[in-house]
């Protein structure tokens, strides 16, 4: 698996995910599945993090759809999702 996944406190109200290198967009739907495992598994709200600073670019292929498929998934108490190291993305 090309990402890890855990709770930062132990209330589970903020959650990391890391990316690790060479994701690629299979990857990227099976980090979101855990987001979204993890928060369904609380009813509170929660943060998440990606921290993408180990992944340099974005997997290849085209990057506007994958992407919109991957931000259009979301819980009721997801509170926030917060990227960290997203340069090329700006």
């Amino acid at each position: 698996m090309k990402h890890t996944c855990h709770w930062h406190d132990d209330a589970g109200t903020i959650q990391v995910i890391t990316a690790l290198p060479n994701a690629t967009w299979n990857d990227a739907y099976r980090a979101v599945e855990d987001q979204m495992a993890y928060i369904a598994s609380v009813t509170h709200g929660v943060y998440t993090i990606y921290d993408l600073r180990l992944s340099a670019i974005l997997p290849q292929g085209v990057a506007f759809p994958n992407l919109q498929r991957l931000i259009s998934q979301r819980q009721p108490n997801q509170t926030l999702t917060i990227f960290v190291g997203t340069s090329y993305l700006a």
